[in-house]
């Protein structure tokens, strides 16, 4: 979820319901365009947030590879969950434990193997 915070969001909306209403022409090709640049800033706004509450998916993910270090983890499949990009979540891995994703797999997963045999 994202906040529109400097109502660009809403601007289109109210754009696009005035295109509705008017219906001048070419209404409906610029629908489209409006609702295509929409998508657009929408996906930026939600690709530009930063979690309200750091450090908690960090953490989760740990917890997840501790519990069960023989399942495939994946930053990306991670980053997905938490709709964030895998360039954010490892730059917030990094930063909270002072390693990246594959460090921090790597180092999990040998003792817990060990534990395993």
């Amino acid at each position: 979820m994202f906040r529109d915070r400097d109502g660009r969001i809403r601007a289109f909306l109210d754009r696009m319901r005035e295109e509705m209403e008017e219906q001048a022409v070419g209404y409906y090709p610029m629908l489209r365009v409006l609702l295509l640049d929409l998508l657009i800033q929408s996906v930026r706004l939600i690709g530009l947030q930063v979690p309200e509450r750091p450090g908690i998916e960090v953490s989760w993910i740990l917890e997840e590879i501790r519990r069960d270090v023989a399942a495939p983890h994946s930053l990306t499949a991670y980053a997905r969950r938490f709709s964030m990009r895998p360039e954010a979540l490892s730059r917030m891995f990094r930063r909270e434990t002072g390693e990246g994703f594959a460090e921090s797999l790597r180092r999990q997963r040998p003792p817990a193997l060990l534990r395993m045999l």
